[in-house]
């Protein structure tokens, strides 16, 4: 069964008989600036990340162990972008948790992030692994094939230590 969320005051609605009753829960995770129904598309992302996303060269991933505290960091390092300083938090929330009631749908939403992140992606592009530790599938199935498609040059950086970098093999740790 899906968890079930408490709708706040502002969603407290006035049916024609003066009865108050809660909005329907998923109204209350809605990217607000969406007025359908569905979750958010590809197409939706990609217009988003294309108004406010600035993504380009020196975009950076992460996988193998890295986190997103080492992948921002790292960004600030090269003047780029990585997936928390494009996507909020809130936002990825807001998206993700719109699928409440799907998990399956939740978690293609976050793959379209991971898709169109690597879209947007030009240049060098920058991928922080842990020495030792296998590439997640998330940047095996979803990132990486788009950059690859786009002939990306992809850097593999060490997050325990920047300074060591080596020329991408596929799926190959540092």
């Amino acid at each position: 069964m899906p968890k079930q969320y408490a709708a706040p005051a502002k969603a407290i609605s006035t049916l024609s008989g003066g009865a108050a009753t809660a909005a329907a829960p998923r109204s209350l995770f809605r990217h607000p600036k969406r007025d359908d129904e569905e979750y958010p598309s590809e197409e939706y992302i990609d217009k988003w990340v294309t108004d406010n996303g600035a993504v380009g060269d020196s975009t950076v991933f992460y996988t193998a162990g890295a986190d997103s505290a080492q992948a921002n960091a790292f960004a600030g390092e090269v003047g780029g972008k990585a997936w928390s300083l494009v996507y909020d938090p809130d936002m990825q929330e807001n998206w993700s948790g719109s699928c409440y009631d799907n998990p399956d749908e939740g978690r293609e939403v976050i793959n379209r992030m991971g898709q169109v992140l690597a879209k947007h992606s030009t240049g060098t592009t920058c991928v922080l692994m842990k020495p030792g530790n296998a590439p997640r599938a998330f940047w095996l199935w979803e990132e990486y094939p788009v950059l690859a498609g786009k002939g990306i040059t992809i850097t593999p950086v060490n997050a325990d230590d920047t300074s060591k970098r080596k020329t991408y093999v596929t799926h190959k740790n540092p």
